[in-house]
């Protein structure tokens, strides 16, 4: 029987190549768009999956009370990790502190490398399951030792085995190599990180971070925990809460384990609690995958249906001659089938074609999984079910034609057969014209982004990262002199973060006729007098830095925001208190 239905199919589509051809060309570009975004979907659903301890590895994250509200953050002392081994080990089977990424120049002979990496305390390897190549994930236990990406790995020492090879890093400290690791995806949390190297090093060799091993009032550190199998994390949540209570001067401050399912998907917190985040995103583009998907299958039933007129007589004659209406709707499923078949084998090709462009887009590295056999069932059964869909009502209202009426020329089949299809044409044309706004609205959405005022100029500004201690200790008027007088550069400043990004928040800061229950949060940079002319701020009150004004070492410059914020009538020549130092408002930007 099911060879008969799809031998019909077969015939019919050959002798309707027009027809066939629009129908499985507009199947299969909504299959395409509908495959490509559930793959995207399918990669922001399994982030970080590739830990095997994804389910037990959680991040502490800090809430404050401020203005009224609670305000959470991921950086938090160094001193909580030995609180936390020390009083709830057996909740924990590891804790491990990372220093937030950031670009370390590796020399290795003479080849001078900048690659990103963190310096982590020796149980963060274990806790990521990091894949080994080479060496043993418990090579920061020495902590002369680093493990390397094998991309960096290779980079720096070719085909030559780096195992135990020396390497300096920012110029500064000599350490060896204990482990090379497969490069971590994009889709896991640690991806950019390419060399993880030893806290135990850092403090050794650098004085300053020795004073914050006690300082609990210094944020800078992310804190992960792997949780031991008994443990459960809304328990622990409850122990751990107040520990921060007895080591700051900040009231009400709490902790939490935020665990590693939620990082990517629930990383937006609102009054000391996850709201959401990328999981929006997510939701909004697996639903215009299903409406795409929707409307070519409303396209398969309307081409379908229109053309009951040729298809009318064909039943009429089946009906006369023996034929079952189930035997019929069996006919026009199979072919249905046979087109939605056709359909995806072109939406696959598309998939393949577009798929270096929509990874570009959207900032993926993904593939079609051909070897996977979920994917391969997965596949099957989105076939089935959209020649269910997409099949259904055609199959139902053609095999309804009565076969008296259909030979005598009369095609109707009841008062209210046409009404289906006139609701799927509506329907079509809302969601049509709903994504149409929409892709408008998104579009004025990102121009806006891109145009709109951020306060500086842009054009020509470069920013260089100081990794070495030999920028470290240059001096800085020697340093800009040359560079200015190479006539390449028009200005140039130091300052204490990039123009780009976003500074640490603290509650250092206060003033005469503050109010003592809001407690503001103020994120603040440390610039030389230049800042302002290389940047390109614009002044709207007061003045700016000067060079060789020995008076502004005292003196600060705040923004707009800063001064509604602080409430002064005439906020230039007032004082401030910013983390006990006394500074006169010199300028608003």
């Amino acid at each position: 029987m099911l060879r008969s239905w799809l031998l019909t199919a077969w015939r019919y589509a050959r002798n309707s190549r027009l027809y066939t051809l629009l129908n499985v060309a507009g199947l299969a570009t909504g299959a395409a768009v509908f495959l490509l975004i559930a793959l995207w979907v399918r990669d922001e659903l399994s982030f970080d999956t590739l830990h095997a301890n994804y389910h037990r590895i959680a991040q502490v994250m800090d809430n404050q009370p401020a203005d009224g509200a609670i305000t959470t953050s991921d950086l938090l002392p160094i001193p909580l990790a030995a609180e936390l081994r020390n009083r709830y080990g057996d909740d924990f089977r590891r804790v491990a502190l990372y220093w937030p990424n950031f670009r370390h120049i590796l020399t290795s002979g003479d080849k001078h490398i900048a690659q990103p990496g963190s310096w982590v305390q020796p149980d963060l390897p274990a806790m990521l399951t990091l894949p080994m190549l080479e060496g043993s994930r418990d090579a920061l236990q020495d902590r002369s030792r680093v493990l390397l990406a094998h991309s960096l790995a290779t980079a720096l020492f070719g085909t030559a085995d780096p195992m135990n090879r020396t390497l300096r890093v920012d110029n500064a400290i000599q350490v060896r190599v204990g482990g090379v690791f497969e490069d971590l995806p994009a889709s896991s949390s640690f991806h950019e990180a390419k060399i993880f190297l030893s806290l135990d090093k850092a403090v050794d060799e650098m004085a300053w971070l020795q004073a914050d091993l006690s300082a609990w009032d210094t944020r800078g550190w992310k804190l992960y925990v792997q949780l031991n199998d008994h443990a459960d994390i809304g328990r622990i949540n409850r122990n751990i809460a107040g520990l921060m209570a007895g080591h700051t001067k900040i009231a009400g401050e709490t902790i939490f384990l935020h665990p590693m399912s939620s990082w990517h998907l629930y990383n937006t917190f609102a009054n000391g609690a996850a709201v959401g985040g990328r999981i929006g995103i997510v939701r909004l583009f697996a639903g215009i995958g299903a409406f795409v998907l929707l409307l070519a299958c409303i396209n398969f039933m309307n081409l379908s249906t229109a053309r009951s007129g040729k298809r009318a007589k064909e039943v009429g004659i089946r009906r006369v001659i023996g034929s079952l209406r189930s035997q019929l709707i069996g006919q026009f499923l199979g072919e249905a089938l046979l087109l939605t078949t056709l359909s995806v084998i072109l939406a696959l090709g598309i998939a393949l074609l577009s798929m270096p462009l929509f990874n570009g887009l959207a900032g993926k590295d993904l593939g079609i999984p051909w070897t996977d056999p979920q994917f391969a069932l997965l596949l099957l059964g989105f076939i089935v079910v959209t020649a269910l869909l997409a099949g259904s009502y055609p199959a139902f209202y053609l095999s309804g034609f009565r076969p008296v009426k259909v030979l005598k020329g009369d095609l109707s089949s009841g008062p209210w057969a046409s009404q289906p299809r006139k609701l799927l044409v509506v329907l079509q044309f809302t969601i049509s014209i709903s994504l149409v706004i929409a892709t408008i609205l998104i579009g004025r959405q990102i121009s806006y982004a891109k145009e709109r005022p951020i306060g500086y100029s842009r054009a020509g500004l470069l920013d260089i990262g100081k990794n070495t201690s030999d920028l470290y200790q240059a001096h800085y008027d020697a340093l800009r002199n040359d560079l200015l007088n190479t006539g390449a550069v028009s200005q140039m400043t130091e300052a204490s973060i990039s123009a780009t990004e976003a500074p640490i928040a603290a509650r250092g800061v206060s003033w005469l006729g503050e109010d003592s229950a809001s407690r503001p949060s103020f994120t603040t940079v440390s610039i030389t007098a230049d800042y302002g002319p290389t940047i390109g701020w614009q002044i709207v009150a007061g003045r700016d830095f000067r060079r060789g004004f020995a008076t502004d070492s005292g003196s600060v410059v705040i923004n707009e925001s800063a001064a509604r914020l602080i409430g002064f009538s005439k906020p230039i020549g007032k004082e401030i208190r910013a983390y006990s130092q006394r500074l006169t408002i010199i300028g608003i930007v």
